[in-house]
Protein backbone atom coordinates (compact mmCIF):
# COMPACT_ATOMS: atom_id res chain seq x y z
CA UNK A 1 0.00 0.00 0.00
CA UNK A 2 1.48 3.28 -0.71
CA UNK A 3 2.40 5.52 1.88
CA UNK A 4 1.18 9.17 1.83
CA UNK A 5 4.07 12.24 2.29
CA UNK A 6 2.98 12.59 6.01
CA UNK A 7 3.33 8.70 6.84
CA UNK A 8 6.68 8.84 5.37
CA UNK A 9 7.97 12.11 7.36
CA UNK A 10 6.41 10.69 10.48
CA UNK A 11 9.11 7.63 10.34
CA UNK A 12 11.84 10.04 9.18
CA UNK A 13 11.37 11.96 12.02
CA UNK A 14 11.19 8.87 13.89
CA UNK A 15 14.66 8.45 12.78
CA UNK A 16 14.09 5.89 10.05
CA UNK A 17 16.45 6.09 7.12
CA UNK A 18 14.57 6.82 3.31
CA UNK A 19 16.42 4.01 1.69
CA UNK A 20 14.09 1.58 4.59
CA UNK A 21 10.99 2.97 3.58
CA UNK A 22 9.83 0.56 0.59
CA UNK A 23 9.30 3.08 -1.98
CA UNK A 24 9.31 2.59 -5.92
CA UNK A 25 12.62 4.53 -7.40
CA UNK A 26 14.05 6.59 -10.19
CA UNK A 27 16.28 9.15 -11.69
CA UNK A 28 17.14 11.94 -13.58
CA UNK A 29 20.65 12.65 -14.77
CA UNK A 30 21.77 15.40 -17.47
CA UNK A 31 24.33 16.86 -19.23
CA UNK A 32 24.56 20.34 -21.18
CA UNK A 33 26.20 19.14 -24.32
CA UNK A 34 26.65 16.67 -26.61
CA UNK A 35 30.54 15.90 -26.01
CA UNK A 36 31.81 11.98 -25.81
CA UNK A 37 33.32 12.57 -22.21
CA UNK A 38 29.83 14.37 -20.94
CA UNK A 39 27.89 11.01 -22.51
CA UNK A 40 30.44 8.70 -21.28
CA UNK A 41 29.77 10.23 -17.73
CA UNK A 42 25.80 10.29 -18.23
CA UNK A 43 26.03 6.39 -18.65
CA UNK A 44 28.01 6.35 -15.73
CA UNK A 45 25.43 8.29 -13.84
CA UNK A 46 23.12 6.24 -15.01
CA UNK A 47 24.94 2.53 -14.10
CA UNK A 48 25.45 3.99 -10.32
CA UNK A 49 21.81 5.45 -9.89
CA UNK A 50 20.37 1.63 -11.02
CA UNK A 51 22.96 -0.08 -9.18
CA UNK A 52 22.05 2.20 -5.81
CA UNK A 53 18.38 1.78 -6.42
CA UNK A 54 18.60 -2.06 -7.17
CA UNK A 55 21.06 -2.20 -4.09
CA UNK A 56 18.27 -0.98 -1.75
CA UNK A 57 16.08 -3.93 -0.54
CA UNK A 58 13.19 -1.76 -0.10
CA UNK A 59 13.08 -0.02 -3.00
CA UNK A 60 11.75 -1.16 -6.47
CA UNK A 61 13.79 0.42 -9.59
CA UNK A 62 11.88 2.06 -12.13
CA UNK A 63 13.79 2.81 -15.58
CA UNK A 64 15.04 6.71 -15.36
CA UNK A 65 15.03 9.23 -17.12
CA UNK A 66 17.71 11.14 -18.90
CA UNK A 67 17.99 14.19 -21.10
CA UNK A 68 21.02 14.82 -22.84
CA UNK A 69 23.14 18.02 -24.85
CA UNK A 70 20.23 20.15 -23.29
CA UNK A 71 20.48 23.64 -21.42
CA UNK A 72 19.24 23.42 -17.72
CA UNK A 73 18.28 26.94 -17.43
CA UNK A 74 14.36 25.94 -18.98
CA UNK A 75 12.62 22.69 -17.75
CA UNK A 76 10.09 23.15 -20.76
CA UNK A 77 13.02 22.13 -23.02
CA UNK A 78 13.88 18.98 -21.51
CA UNK A 79 11.92 16.53 -22.90
CA UNK A 80 12.79 14.08 -20.97
CA UNK A 81 12.61 15.89 -18.16
CA UNK A 82 8.56 16.48 -18.40
CA UNK A 83 7.69 13.04 -19.53
CA UNK A 84 9.51 11.92 -15.84
CA UNK A 85 7.09 14.70 -14.31
CA UNK A 86 4.26 13.46 -15.94
CA UNK A 87 4.57 10.14 -14.94
CA UNK A 88 5.04 11.29 -11.68
CA UNK A 89 1.54 12.61 -11.43
CA UNK A 90 0.53 9.61 -13.06
CA UNK A 91 1.77 7.65 -9.80
CA UNK A 92 4.72 5.79 -11.93
CA UNK A 93 7.21 5.97 -8.88
CA UNK A 94 7.54 8.14 -5.50
CA UNK A 95 10.82 8.67 -5.54
CA UNK A 96 13.30 10.67 -7.87
CA UNK A 97 17.31 10.56 -7.22
CA UNK A 98 19.27 12.78 -8.84
CA UNK A 99 23.12 13.62 -8.64
CA UNK A 100 22.87 17.97 -7.65
CA UNK A 101 20.74 20.68 -7.47
CA UNK A 102 21.99 22.38 -10.79
CA UNK A 103 21.12 18.87 -13.26
CA UNK A 104 17.65 19.18 -11.52
CA UNK A 105 17.25 23.19 -12.24
CA UNK A 106 19.23 26.17 -12.58
CA UNK A 107 16.23 28.14 -12.53
CA UNK A 108 14.63 28.90 -8.97
CA UNK A 109 11.08 29.33 -10.02
CA UNK A 110 11.14 25.94 -12.12
CA UNK A 111 13.11 24.23 -9.47
CA UNK A 112 10.89 25.11 -6.29
CA UNK A 113 8.21 24.92 -7.98
CA UNK A 114 8.52 21.39 -9.60
CA UNK A 115 9.57 20.15 -5.84
CA UNK A 116 5.83 21.32 -4.93
CA UNK A 117 3.96 20.13 -7.72
CA UNK A 118 5.81 16.37 -7.18
CA UNK A 119 5.19 16.71 -3.16
CA UNK A 120 1.12 17.03 -4.39
CA UNK A 121 0.97 14.13 -6.20
CA UNK A 122 3.24 12.23 -3.10
CA UNK A 123 6.56 12.31 -5.18
CA UNK A 124 9.85 13.13 -3.70
CA UNK A 125 13.04 14.27 -4.92
CA UNK A 126 16.51 13.14 -3.62
CA UNK A 127 19.16 15.36 -4.32
CA UNK A 128 22.64 13.39 -3.21
CA UNK A 129 25.17 15.98 -3.31
CA UNK A 130 23.41 17.85 -0.72
CA UNK A 131 21.70 15.20 1.10
CA UNK A 132 18.48 16.78 0.59
CA UNK A 133 15.45 14.72 0.90
CA UNK A 134 12.41 16.99 -0.28
CA UNK A 135 10.08 14.52 1.75
CA UNK A 136 11.89 16.28 4.88
CA UNK A 137 9.99 19.13 6.76
CA UNK A 138 12.57 21.86 6.40
CA UNK A 139 13.48 20.72 2.28
CA UNK A 140 11.96 23.75 0.72
CA UNK A 141 13.50 26.15 2.80
CA UNK A 142 17.43 24.36 2.18
CA UNK A 143 16.28 23.27 -1.60
CA UNK A 144 16.02 27.66 -2.44
CA UNK A 145 18.64 28.67 -0.73
CA UNK A 146 20.61 26.08 -3.23
CA UNK A 147 18.60 26.80 -6.20
CA UNK A 148 19.58 30.39 -5.92
CA UNK A 149 22.84 29.60 -5.81
CA UNK A 150 22.65 27.66 -9.22
CA UNK A 151 20.84 30.38 -10.50
CA UNK A 152 23.33 32.76 -9.64
CA UNK A 153 25.72 30.61 -11.97
CA UNK A 154 23.98 30.64 -14.65
CA UNK A 155 23.90 34.33 -14.80
CA UNK A 156 27.06 34.65 -14.17
CA UNK A 157 27.94 32.27 -16.93
CA UNK A 158 25.65 34.26 -18.95
CA UNK A 159 27.95 37.90 -18.52
CA UNK A 160 31.21 35.85 -18.84
CA UNK A 161 30.20 34.63 -22.19
CA UNK A 162 28.12 38.13 -23.26
CA UNK A 163 31.39 39.99 -22.22
CA UNK A 164 33.63 37.68 -24.19
CA UNK A 165 31.16 37.85 -27.13
CA UNK A 166 31.21 42.30 -26.84
CA UNK A 167 35.29 41.93 -26.59
CA UNK A 168 35.50 39.72 -29.57
CA UNK A 169 33.35 42.04 -31.40
CA UNK A 170 35.77 44.86 -30.65
CA UNK A 171 38.59 43.44 -32.83
CA UNK A 172 36.48 42.36 -35.04
CA UNK A 173 36.12 38.23 -34.95
CA UNK A 174 33.78 37.00 -36.27
CA UNK A 175 30.41 35.10 -34.68
CA UNK A 176 27.85 32.40 -35.55
CA UNK A 177 27.49 28.77 -35.37
CA UNK A 178 27.51 28.71 -39.05
CA UNK A 179 28.99 30.45 -41.87
CA UNK A 180 26.20 32.50 -44.21
CA UNK A 181 25.07 31.32 -47.29
CA UNK A 182 27.97 30.89 -49.50
CA UNK A 183 30.87 30.60 -47.40
CA UNK A 184 32.65 28.24 -45.17
CA UNK A 185 34.45 28.86 -41.90
CA UNK A 186 38.34 29.94 -42.31
CA UNK A 187 40.38 29.24 -38.85
CA UNK A 188 43.69 30.56 -39.99
CA UNK A 189 42.34 34.23 -40.17
CA UNK A 190 38.75 33.78 -38.26
CA UNK A 191 37.47 34.62 -41.53
CA UNK A 192 35.37 33.02 -44.97
CA UNK A 193 36.19 31.14 -47.82
CA UNK A 194 33.79 31.04 -50.66
CA UNK A 195 31.78 28.26 -51.03
CA UNK A 196 32.13 27.61 -54.80
CA UNK A 197 28.99 25.42 -54.90
CA UNK A 198 26.81 27.85 -52.43
CA UNK A 199 28.30 30.82 -54.37
CA UNK A 200 26.26 30.78 -57.01
CA UNK A 201 23.14 30.99 -54.69
CA UNK A 202 24.47 34.50 -53.76
CA UNK A 203 25.12 35.31 -57.04
CA UNK A 204 21.55 34.50 -58.75
CA UNK A 205 19.67 35.86 -56.10
CA UNK A 206 21.54 39.09 -55.60
CA UNK A 207 21.49 39.79 -59.82
CA UNK A 208 17.74 38.60 -60.56
CA UNK A 209 15.67 40.52 -57.46
CA UNK A 210 18.04 43.59 -58.75
CA UNK A 211 16.12 43.78 -61.99
CA UNK A 212 12.60 44.07 -59.91
CA UNK A 213 11.17 41.48 -61.38
CA UNK A 214 10.70 38.49 -59.43
CA UNK A 215 9.57 38.40 -55.54
CA UNK A 216 11.29 35.67 -52.93
CA UNK A 217 9.07 32.97 -53.38
CA UNK A 218 9.92 32.93 -57.32
CA UNK A 219 13.45 33.17 -56.54
CA UNK A 220 13.28 30.30 -53.97
CA UNK A 221 11.27 28.11 -56.40
CA UNK A 222 13.75 29.40 -59.71
CA UNK A 223 16.77 27.54 -56.84
CA UNK A 224 15.02 24.96 -56.59
CA UNK A 225 14.70 24.07 -59.74
CA UNK A 226 18.25 24.74 -60.67
CA UNK A 227 19.14 22.07 -57.56
CA UNK A 228 19.74 24.53 -54.97
CA UNK A 229 17.79 24.18 -52.32
CA UNK A 230 18.04 24.43 -48.16
CA UNK A 231 20.22 22.38 -46.00
CA UNK A 232 16.80 20.02 -45.41
CA UNK A 233 16.87 19.27 -48.90
CA UNK A 234 13.48 22.07 -49.24
CA UNK A 235 13.62 25.25 -51.37
CA UNK A 236 15.03 28.14 -49.46
CA UNK A 237 12.26 29.59 -47.11
CA UNK A 238 11.56 33.63 -49.02
CA UNK A 239 12.27 34.66 -45.37
CA UNK A 240 16.16 33.53 -45.90
CA UNK A 241 16.55 34.87 -48.92
CA UNK A 242 15.65 38.41 -47.49
CA UNK A 243 18.04 38.55 -45.17
CA UNK A 244 20.29 36.93 -47.58
CA UNK A 245 19.75 40.10 -49.34
CA UNK A 246 19.89 42.66 -46.04
CA UNK A 247 23.15 40.66 -44.71
CA UNK A 248 26.33 43.33 -45.27
CA UNK A 249 28.22 40.09 -45.23
CA UNK A 250 28.20 39.85 -49.03
CA UNK A 251 29.96 42.86 -50.12
CA UNK A 252 32.88 42.07 -47.36
CA UNK A 253 32.00 42.92 -44.06
CA UNK A 254 32.15 41.04 -40.98
CA UNK A 255 28.79 41.39 -39.07
CA UNK A 256 28.03 41.34 -35.44
CA UNK A 257 25.61 42.36 -32.99
CA UNK A 258 22.34 42.22 -34.78
CA UNK A 259 20.10 40.89 -32.22
CA UNK A 260 20.59 40.28 -28.38
CA UNK A 261 18.73 38.23 -25.52
CA UNK A 262 16.82 40.91 -22.77
CA UNK A 263 17.71 38.15 -20.08
CA UNK A 264 19.70 34.70 -19.21
CA UNK A 265 16.54 33.15 -18.32
CA UNK A 266 14.80 33.78 -22.30
CA UNK A 267 15.39 32.42 -25.21
CA UNK A 268 13.81 34.93 -27.29
CA UNK A 269 16.27 37.11 -29.30
CA UNK A 270 15.58 41.17 -30.15
CA UNK A 271 16.84 42.49 -33.35
CA UNK A 272 18.39 45.41 -33.39
CA UNK A 273 18.29 47.98 -35.98
CA UNK A 274 20.53 48.10 -38.75
CA UNK A 275 22.34 51.01 -37.93
CA UNK A 276 23.58 49.56 -34.59
CA UNK A 277 24.95 46.36 -36.14
CA UNK A 278 28.55 46.16 -36.00
CA UNK A 279 30.28 45.98 -39.47
CA UNK A 280 34.08 45.58 -40.01
CA UNK A 281 34.79 46.21 -43.58
CA UNK A 282 37.53 43.04 -44.07
CA UNK A 283 37.29 42.43 -47.50
CA UNK A 284 40.86 39.80 -47.11
CA UNK A 285 38.91 37.56 -44.44
CA UNK A 286 35.63 38.37 -45.79
CA UNK A 287 35.96 37.62 -49.69
CA UNK A 288 32.81 39.88 -51.59
CA UNK A 289 30.82 37.67 -53.31
CA UNK A 290 28.90 40.93 -55.19
CA UNK A 291 29.59 44.52 -55.83
CA UNK A 292 28.87 47.59 -53.46
CA UNK A 293 26.22 48.41 -56.36
CA UNK A 294 24.69 45.79 -56.98
CA UNK A 295 24.18 45.21 -52.82
CA UNK A 296 22.39 49.22 -52.89
CA UNK A 297 20.07 48.22 -55.65
CA UNK A 298 18.87 45.23 -54.24
CA UNK A 299 18.48 46.57 -50.54
CA UNK A 300 16.54 49.47 -52.22
CA UNK A 301 14.11 47.38 -53.68
CA UNK A 302 13.61 45.44 -50.53
CA UNK A 303 13.10 48.51 -48.73
CA UNK A 304 10.60 50.40 -51.63
CA UNK A 305 8.52 47.01 -51.41
CA UNK A 306 8.75 46.83 -47.45
CA UNK A 307 7.66 50.34 -47.32
CA UNK A 308 4.01 49.24 -49.12
CA UNK A 309 2.96 47.57 -45.81
CA UNK A 310 3.51 50.95 -43.80
CA UNK A 311 0.05 51.84 -42.29
CA UNK A 312 -1.75 48.84 -42.92
CA UNK A 313 -3.07 46.68 -40.12
CA UNK A 314 -0.67 43.46 -40.57
CA UNK A 315 -2.40 42.33 -37.47
CA UNK A 316 -3.02 38.30 -36.85
CA UNK A 317 -6.91 39.20 -35.72
CA UNK A 318 -10.10 39.63 -37.49
CA UNK A 319 -12.72 42.01 -37.21
CA UNK A 320 -14.23 40.54 -33.88
CA UNK A 321 -10.86 40.93 -32.11
CA UNK A 322 -9.88 37.36 -32.35
CA UNK A 323 -7.66 34.77 -34.54
CA UNK A 324 -7.43 35.44 -37.78
CA UNK A 325 -8.16 32.30 -38.80
CA UNK A 326 -11.12 30.25 -37.75
CA UNK A 327 -9.54 27.62 -35.10
CA UNK A 328 -7.16 30.79 -33.63
CA UNK A 329 -6.46 30.51 -29.79
CA UNK A 330 -8.98 28.17 -29.74
CA UNK A 331 -7.43 24.75 -29.70
CA UNK A 332 -4.92 23.96 -27.00
CA UNK A 333 -2.90 21.30 -25.66
CA UNK A 334 -3.60 19.49 -22.28
CA UNK A 335 -0.65 17.90 -21.76
CA UNK A 336 1.18 21.54 -21.79
CA UNK A 337 -1.22 23.79 -21.20
CA UNK A 338 -0.63 25.65 -24.39
CA UNK A 339 -1.40 27.36 -27.48
CA UNK A 340 -1.39 25.12 -30.91
CA UNK A 341 -0.51 27.11 -34.04
CA UNK A 342 -1.07 27.13 -38.02
CA UNK A 343 1.18 25.51 -40.58
CA UNK A 344 0.70 24.27 -43.85
CA UNK A 345 1.75 20.56 -45.10
CA UNK A 346 2.81 20.62 -49.52
CA UNK A 347 3.20 18.13 -51.92
CA UNK A 348 2.88 17.36 -55.25
CA UNK A 349 0.58 15.36 -57.55
CA UNK A 350 1.45 15.07 -60.84
CA UNK A 351 3.04 18.43 -60.73
CA UNK A 352 0.23 20.21 -58.75
CA UNK A 353 0.95 21.20 -55.76
CA UNK A 354 -1.65 20.22 -53.13
CA UNK A 355 -1.59 22.07 -49.36
CA UNK A 356 -3.74 21.37 -46.33
CA UNK A 357 -3.92 23.25 -43.00
CA UNK A 358 -2.77 21.78 -40.03
CA UNK A 359 -2.31 22.70 -36.23
CA UNK A 360 0.16 21.23 -33.97
CA UNK A 361 1.43 21.58 -30.44
CA UNK A 362 3.64 25.14 -29.75
CA UNK A 363 5.97 22.04 -28.08
CA UNK A 364 6.18 20.04 -31.11
CA UNK A 365 6.44 22.86 -33.77
CA UNK A 366 10.08 24.00 -31.61
CA UNK A 367 11.25 20.66 -30.35
CA UNK A 368 9.54 17.83 -32.42
CA UNK A 369 7.86 14.51 -31.32
CA UNK A 370 9.72 13.94 -28.39
CA UNK A 371 8.82 16.89 -26.58
CA UNK A 372 5.10 16.47 -27.44
CA UNK A 373 3.07 13.45 -28.68
CA UNK A 374 -0.34 14.98 -28.94
CA UNK A 375 -1.66 14.70 -32.57
CA UNK A 376 -1.40 17.17 -35.76
CA UNK A 377 -4.79 18.42 -36.17
CA UNK A 378 -5.81 19.07 -39.90
CA UNK A 379 -8.52 21.77 -41.05
CA UNK A 380 -10.49 20.03 -42.58
CA UNK A 381 -10.78 17.02 -40.24
CA UNK A 382 -11.66 19.47 -37.78
CA UNK A 383 -14.52 21.10 -39.69
CA UNK A 384 -15.77 17.56 -40.37
CA UNK A 385 -16.08 17.38 -36.33
CA UNK A 386 -17.61 20.82 -36.47
CA UNK A 387 -20.18 19.69 -38.83
CA UNK A 388 -20.80 16.95 -36.88
CA UNK A 389 -21.43 19.07 -33.68
CA UNK A 390 -23.30 21.52 -35.44
CA UNK A 391 -25.50 18.75 -37.02
CA UNK A 392 -26.27 18.03 -33.66
CA UNK A 393 -27.02 21.36 -32.09
CA UNK A 394 -28.41 23.17 -34.71
CA UNK A 395 -32.26 21.71 -33.96
CA UNK A 396 -31.64 22.20 -30.11
CA UNK A 397 -30.80 26.04 -30.29
CA UNK A 398 -33.28 26.85 -33.33
CA UNK A 399 -35.70 25.62 -31.37
CA UNK A 400 -34.27 27.78 -28.11
CA UNK A 401 -33.74 31.04 -30.68
CA UNK A 402 -37.44 32.71 -31.05
CA UNK A 403 -38.16 32.46 -27.08
CA UNK A 404 -34.93 33.76 -26.63
CA UNK A 405 -35.38 36.49 -28.74
CA UNK A 406 -38.79 37.38 -27.69
CA UNK A 407 -37.25 37.49 -24.01
CA UNK A 408 -34.73 39.76 -25.04
CA UNK A 409 -36.86 42.08 -26.39
CA UNK A 410 -38.97 41.85 -23.38
CA UNK A 411 -36.16 43.09 -21.53
CA UNK A 412 -35.33 45.99 -23.87
CA UNK A 413 -39.16 47.22 -23.53
CA UNK A 414 -39.50 46.71 -19.73
CA UNK A 415 -35.85 47.75 -18.58
CA UNK A 416 -35.57 50.76 -16.40
CA UNK A 417 -33.78 52.98 -18.47
CA UNK A 418 -31.39 55.80 -17.05
CA UNK A 419 -31.77 59.22 -18.58
CA UNK A 420 -28.16 59.64 -18.97
CA UNK A 421 -28.46 63.75 -19.29
CA UNK A 422 -30.05 63.85 -15.76
CA UNK A 423 -27.33 61.87 -13.75
CA UNK A 424 -25.47 64.12 -15.55
CA UNK A 425 -26.93 67.33 -14.58
CA UNK A 426 -27.50 65.58 -10.80
CA UNK A 427 -23.83 65.35 -11.11
CA UNK A 428 -22.84 68.52 -12.07
CA UNK A 429 -25.08 69.88 -9.21
CA UNK A 430 -22.55 68.07 -6.72
CA UNK A 431 -19.92 69.17 -7.99
CA UNK A 432 -20.90 72.96 -7.91
CA UNK A 433 -22.33 71.79 -3.92
CA UNK A 434 -18.85 70.85 -3.23
CA UNK A 435 -17.50 74.02 -4.86
CA UNK A 436 -19.35 75.98 -3.07
CA UNK A 437 -18.31 74.17 0.35
CA UNK A 438 -14.75 75.02 -0.77
CA UNK A 439 -15.53 78.49 -0.74
CA UNK A 440 -17.32 78.33 2.47
CA UNK A 441 -13.99 76.61 3.97
CA UNK A 442 -11.12 79.09 2.41
CA UNK A 443 -12.92 82.09 3.42
CA UNK A 444 -13.72 80.46 7.49
CA UNK A 445 -17.25 80.57 7.53
CA UNK A 446 -17.36 76.54 7.57
CA UNK A 447 -14.33 74.95 10.09
CA UNK A 448 -12.52 71.92 8.79
CA UNK A 449 -14.52 68.88 10.66
CA UNK A 450 -17.86 69.94 8.44
CA UNK A 451 -15.75 70.56 5.47
CA UNK A 452 -14.14 67.42 5.74
CA UNK A 453 -18.06 65.36 6.52
CA UNK A 454 -19.47 67.41 3.44
CA UNK A 455 -16.98 66.98 1.01
CA UNK A 456 -16.64 63.29 1.66
CA UNK A 457 -20.34 62.41 1.51
CA UNK A 458 -20.60 64.45 -2.11
CA UNK A 459 -17.96 62.29 -3.35
CA UNK A 460 -19.90 59.05 -2.15
CA UNK A 461 -22.90 60.63 -3.68
CA UNK A 462 -20.72 61.28 -7.39
CA UNK A 463 -19.12 58.07 -7.16
CA UNK A 464 -22.57 56.40 -6.93
CA UNK A 465 -23.77 58.09 -9.92
CA UNK A 466 -20.63 57.33 -11.65
CA UNK A 467 -21.07 53.22 -10.99
CA UNK A 468 -24.37 53.79 -12.04
CA UNK A 469 -23.63 54.88 -15.49
CA UNK A 470 -20.92 52.30 -15.90
CA UNK A 471 -23.83 49.91 -14.53
CA UNK A 472 -26.18 51.29 -17.39
CA UNK A 473 -23.80 50.74 -20.17
CA UNK A 474 -22.99 47.42 -19.49
CA UNK A 475 -26.47 46.20 -19.26
CA UNK A 476 -26.94 47.98 -22.57
CA UNK A 477 -23.69 46.66 -23.93
CA UNK A 478 -24.78 43.49 -23.02
CA UNK A 479 -28.20 43.48 -24.39
CA UNK A 480 -26.79 44.69 -27.37
CA UNK A 481 -24.30 41.98 -27.80
CA UNK A 482 -27.14 39.57 -26.81
CA UNK A 483 -29.28 41.06 -29.58
CA UNK A 484 -26.56 40.71 -32.16
CA UNK A 485 -25.77 36.91 -30.86
CA UNK A 486 -29.65 36.08 -31.32
CA UNK A 487 -29.87 37.73 -34.59
CA UNK A 488 -26.96 35.70 -35.78
CA UNK A 489 -27.81 32.61 -34.29
CA UNK A 490 -31.05 33.05 -36.38
CA UNK A 491 -29.63 34.21 -39.96
CA UNK A 492 -26.97 31.34 -39.53
CA UNK A 493 -30.04 28.78 -38.84
CA UNK A 494 -31.92 30.01 -42.02
CA UNK A 495 -29.31 29.91 -43.81
CA UNK A 496 -27.52 26.36 -42.15
CA UNK A 497 -25.49 25.15 -45.19
CA UNK A 498 -22.74 23.40 -43.05
CA UNK A 499 -21.47 22.32 -46.36
CA UNK A 500 -20.79 26.47 -46.80
CA UNK A 501 -16.88 27.10 -45.40
CA UNK A 502 -18.13 30.45 -44.36
CA UNK A 503 -21.14 29.81 -42.57
CA UNK A 504 -18.98 26.95 -41.05
CA UNK A 505 -16.38 29.25 -40.09
CA UNK A 506 -18.77 31.55 -38.46
CA UNK A 507 -20.55 29.21 -36.09
CA UNK A 508 -16.81 28.10 -35.29
CA UNK A 509 -16.08 31.65 -34.49
CA UNK A 510 -19.16 32.71 -32.96
CA UNK A 511 -19.84 29.64 -30.73
CA UNK A 512 -16.79 27.52 -30.08
CA UNK A 513 -14.23 28.65 -27.32
CA UNK A 514 -11.47 26.28 -27.42
CA UNK A 515 -11.04 22.73 -28.18
CA UNK A 516 -8.49 21.09 -25.78
CA UNK A 517 -6.49 17.76 -27.08
CA UNK A 518 -6.69 16.05 -24.52
CA UNK A 519 -4.97 12.58 -23.32
CA UNK A 520 -7.25 9.28 -22.88
CA UNK A 521 -5.88 6.99 -19.77
CA UNK A 522 -5.59 4.87 -21.66
CA UNK A 523 -3.36 3.15 -25.15
CA UNK A 524 -4.23 1.90 -28.44
CA UNK A 525 -4.49 -1.82 -28.52
CA UNK A 526 -3.07 -1.95 -32.01
CA UNK A 527 -0.45 0.80 -31.85
CA UNK A 528 0.89 0.56 -27.58
CA UNK A 529 0.31 4.67 -28.31
CA UNK A 530 -1.36 6.86 -26.11
CA UNK A 531 -4.96 7.99 -27.00
CA UNK A 532 -6.12 11.65 -27.13
CA UNK A 533 -9.54 13.05 -27.67
CA UNK A 534 -10.69 16.40 -28.62
CA UNK A 535 -13.01 18.47 -25.58
CA UNK A 536 -15.08 20.92 -27.47
CA UNK A 537 -16.18 23.64 -25.39
CA UNK A 538 -19.19 25.97 -26.21
CA UNK A 539 -19.54 29.50 -24.72
CA UNK A 540 -21.48 29.60 -21.73
CA UNK A 541 -21.66 25.60 -21.73
CA UNK A 542 -21.26 23.64 -18.45
CA UNK A 543 -19.35 20.59 -19.59
CA UNK A 544 -17.61 20.15 -22.87
CA UNK A 545 -18.19 17.92 -25.90
CA UNK A 546 -16.07 15.17 -26.08
CA UNK A 547 -14.40 13.43 -29.21
CA UNK A 548 -12.57 10.44 -29.52
CA UNK A 549 -9.56 10.89 -31.89
CA UNK A 550 -7.47 8.27 -33.52
CA UNK A 551 -3.54 9.38 -33.69
CA UNK A 552 -2.73 11.19 -36.59
CA UNK A 553 0.20 10.89 -39.02
CA UNK A 554 2.70 12.80 -38.58
CA UNK A 555 5.02 12.41 -41.79
CA UNK A 556 4.93 13.99 -45.04
CA UNK A 557 1.73 12.68 -47.08
CA UNK A 558 3.22 10.51 -49.84
CA UNK A 559 3.24 11.74 -53.90
CA UNK A 560 -0.59 10.83 -54.88
CA UNK A 561 -2.20 9.90 -51.44
CA UNK A 562 -3.77 12.17 -49.20
CA UNK A 563 -3.93 11.08 -45.79
CA UNK A 564 -7.52 10.54 -44.59
CA UNK A 565 -9.63 12.61 -42.14
CA UNK A 566 -9.08 11.82 -37.99
CA UNK A 567 -12.00 9.29 -37.08
CA UNK A 568 -13.88 10.89 -34.90
CA UNK A 569 -17.04 10.49 -33.28
CA UNK A 570 -19.18 12.10 -30.53
CA UNK A 571 -19.02 10.49 -27.18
Amino acid sequence: MKKSIDEIRDELFCGKRIYDIPLRVTFYGRVSTDEDKQLDSLEHQASYFENKIRSCPKWDYVPGYIDEGITGTRADKRPKFMKMIRDAKAGEFDLILTKEVSRFARDIIDCVQTIRDLLKFGVGVLIEDINLNTMEKDSEFRLSIMAIVAQEESRKTSERVKFGYRQTMKQGKRHGAAPPIGYLFRKDNNGYWIDEVKRNVVEYVFSEYAKGEKGMRILARDLANMGYCGETGKPYNPSTLERMIRNPVYKGYIVNGKSYKPSYREDRKIMKPREDWQLHFDPERVPPLISEELWVTANSILQKRSSRLDGINCSSTDAYGNGRYTYSSRILCGDHDCAYYRGTSRWEVDGIEKRREVWRCSQYKKYGHKQCEAPLLYKDDLDIIMRQLFSTLIPLLQDSCVPLSKALREVIINKEGINRTDVEKEKKKLENKKSKLLDGWLNNVINDEDYRIGSQKIEEQVKKLEEIIIESEKQNELVDNSMQLTQIMQQAFRNADLESKEILDELVRRFVEKIIVKRIDKEDDKTKKEKYCLEIWLFQAHDPVQYDLSLCERTHPNPGRRIGPLKASPS
